[in-house]
């Protein structure tokens, strides 16, 4: 096992054995004043078996759909070849969302082992992905995209930041908008230790990596594969929708516009843009986030180039909707 792996394994262990007798017995949602849901379970199982394709029968987190049964905790899973690896077993609720701010998608809690949805939220999650304000912009394949997501989550519980998107943490948000890049530090791999957001999309990108260098499981490279073309659908969307919206501003780069505050997905395009490079690293997601990080930290007063200097004099166009 890995060093993190080992780390993650301990803490977990460590976690349970303290707790175990003072656990609530009442279900996690009802810990938080949320009451589960009926409504999108057939999309949310089908999003968490991709994701578990994906994972791996390796991953140190499993995820499971809370109405199907199943205990949450700690599980030995025997290897091949002697030896043993530790997964932590997870459930994903369907909740309600109307005692939850709409800020809250898809989300770890503070405390406790679980993922929760927000199923009054998908929709609008799923336009993060694939914007409709003012651009037709190109359809994604929304399974894959809430598989992501919830991968996202299992990064988090994995490296122990469960509850970093609410308030009571200012200090995670913080430290999300001040994350400076440089198109070097995503190459050299210097972007884990930035945030928790980034750690965990990390994590579930390395798990694609590893499902896409896997020859001997078909199933599992086409997931990832199909995944993995979420990331350059997002980019162009995201992309192509602020540079439409610029034009209001009469070309002018402004910072704040490359600073997203959102509450619960702070940066997702940046994110996106690290992601679709590190993912598949073309002439095309390099020049899209070299771009991007010179605009994002152009003069707080703007700048007459709305693409940033050095960047392809045809890249406009390559982001012109269809």
């Amino acid at each position: 096992m890995s060093r993190a792996t080992i780390l993650f394994v301990a803490l977990v262990l460590a976690g349970c054995t303290a707790s175990d007798s003072t656990e609530p017995a009442l279900p996690l949602p009802q810990q938080y004043g949320l009451q589960e849901s009926f409504r999108y379970r057939s999309a949310i199982s089908e999003a968490v078996s991709l994701a578990n394709r994906v994972l791996g029968p390796g991953a140190p987190v499993r995820l499971y759909p809370s109405w199907k049964g199943g205990e949450a905790g700690v599980q030995p899973v025997y290897e091949k070849g002697g030896g043993f690896s530790v997964t932590l077993r997870v459930p994903v609720y369907a909740v309600e969302g109307k005692n939850l701010a709409p800020e809250y998608f898809v989300f770890v809690p503070p405390k406790g082992h679980g993922v929760f949805v927000n199923v009054d939220r998908l929709p609008a999650f799923f336009r993060l992905f694939s914007p409709t304000t003012r651009i037709g912009g190109l359809p994604v394949d929304e399974p894959r995209v809430l598989a992501f997501a919830l991968m996202h989550e299992a990064g988090h519980l994995f490296h122990e930041d469960a509850g970093s998107f609410d308030g009571t943490h200012p200090l995670e948000l913080q430290d999300m908008l001040a994350v400076e890049l440089t198109l070097e530090d995503v190459k050299a791999g210097r972007t884990a230790h930035l945030n928790p957001e980034l750690r965990a999309d990390l994590f579930a990108l390395e798990h694609i990596k590893e499902a896409l260098s896997d020859g001997s499981n078909m199933d599992r490279w086409m997931e990832a594969k199909a995944i993995q073309g979420t990331f350059s659908t997002t980019t162009f969307n995201i992309t192509g929708l602020r540079v439409v919206e610029g034009f209001g501003e009469q070309g002018l780069v402004r910072r704040a516009r490359f600073r997203d505050a959102s509450y619960s997905h702070p940066n997702l395009e940046l994110r996106m843009h690290v992601l679709n490079y590190l993912s598949n690293p073309d002439a095309l997601a390099e020049e899209l986030l070299s771009t991007f990080l010179k605009e994002r930290s152009a003069p707080l007063d703007g700048t007459p180039l709305f693409i940033a200097p050095g960047a392809s004099p045809g890249l406009i166009h390559r982001l012109e909707m269809p």
